[in-house]
């Protein structure tokens, strides 16, 4: 069982640390879609870096002293950034695709 733990706790820095490269390499493009891609990007990268977190506190048997009220928290901010990052991709792709429709030049 622990062993399953450390690969977890692997694969979460693995994808946090793409996904936050991703993030920064869409920092240099100023369109509205990659706008809303990087964002999405930034959301994950909170939420994955949470979670890999609280895989690592388990790993390590340290989980029992953290307290309930400051894991909530933790879980709240992780669902918040990715719900936010999504919802503002949704906005931004609905807009990208209504200024595409409308024949409108997208910078």
């Amino acid at each position: 069982m622990q062993t399953v733990l450390w690969v977890t706790v692997l694969m979460g820095v693995t994808c946090a640390t793409h996904a936050g490269w991703l993030c920064y390499r869409f920092t240099s493009v100023s369109r509205p879609g990659a706008r809303a891609v990087r964002w999405m990007l930034f959301g994950e990268t909170v939420a994955t870096a949470a979670f890999t977190w609280f895989a690592y506190l388990q790993a390590s048997g340290e989980l029992h002293s953290l307290d309930v009220v400051v894991a909530s928290m933790i879980r709240w901010i992780c669902f918040a950034a990715t719900l936010g990052s999504t919802i503002h991709l949704r906005i931004m792709i609905n807009e990208v695709d209504r200024r595409i429709a409308n024949g409108d030049h997208i910078e």
